[in-house]
């Protein structure tokens, strides 16, 4: 569940000398703004490129190559303080954050979103610093995420960036693979239980008829795969993208959510 929207105003500071990290700079306050999504080059925050050399590929006209800082205040409310709060972030280079002045981890993967988890926070206001680090380190060439070959070494942050809330007991994911021979799918759900184990039932409908599975919910990562009939189903194709959906929901004691994933 999306709590809070990330998209707008931060601050940020550049590091071309690799001090911040020696220095703390995720205690201090910084002071110059920048628009995020977005990346130092687009919003012109970093050093004009004055090279006039012709390259065979395309060229930013700011370049920066480097660590980044980039901070933002947020607020927690009284409503949603039980919550386990967690930080998203589309899509970015090498990255490390800090809540407050509190170290929570680093994510250097170029080809999925960076998500940290924050923990239950009580209300009040909190500071997120995010250190991004588009340093090329080889060996890798003509890659689009870290060489200038192709949408050039770019430092920012885009797509969405939010910080969402799940309950104690929630999906980690949901994965449909469908088996057109067999006339089924099979639904691969990862529960997430962050309190006591207990147990309950995860249901699956795409039909008329829900199809409803008890389980035994351990502490931690729980995986399961489920099947479901495909009844007669218009398939999906290039000239026909057809498209259908199923809801997947899990009960318990004391909770009751569900997530429709679409598929064709």
């Amino acid at each position: 569940m999306k709590l809070i929207d990330l998209q707008g105003s931060w601050l940020y500071r550049l590091d071309p000398e690799n001090k911040g990290l020696l220095e703390k700079w995720f205690t201090h306050k910084f002071t110059e703004e920048i628009n995020l999504p977005s990346t130092l080059d687009e919003q012109h925050k970093s050093y004009p490129n004055t090279k006039t050399d012709v390259e065979d590929y395309l060229t930013s006209n700011y370049k920066y190559e480097g660590k980044a800082w980039y901070q933002k205040n947020f607020t927690v409310t009284v409503e949603s303080q039980n919550k386990n709060f967690f930080l998203y972030l589309e899509r970015t280079k090498k990255t490390s954050l800090w809540l407050n002045d509190i170290y929570i981890g680093d994510n250097d993967s170029l080809a999925t979103p960076h998500i940290y988890s924050l923990g239950k926070l009580l209300p009040g206001e909190y500071t997120l610093t995010v250190l991004v680090d588009n340093y090329y380190t080889g060996p890798v060439l003509g890659s689009h995420m870290m060489t200038v070959h192709t949408q050039g070494n770019w430092n920012g942050i885009i797509g969405e960036m939010s910080i969402y809330g799940e309950e104690d007991l929630y999906f980690d994911d949901i994965q449909i693979h469908p088996n057109i021979k067999d006339k089924n799918l099979a639904a691969k759900v990862v529960v997430n239980n962050l309190s006591e184990e207990t147990t309950g039932l995860i249901g699956l409908k795409m039909y008329e008829e829900e199809i409803a599975h008890h389980v035994n919910i351990k502490k931690g990562l729980n995986h399961y795969t489920f099947y479901y009939p495909i009844i007669d189903e218009v398939y999906w194709s290039e000239f026909e993208p057809n498209l259908v959906s199923l809801t997947v929901s899990l009960l318990t004691h004391n909770i009751k959510f569900e997530k429709s994933i679409t598929f064709g």
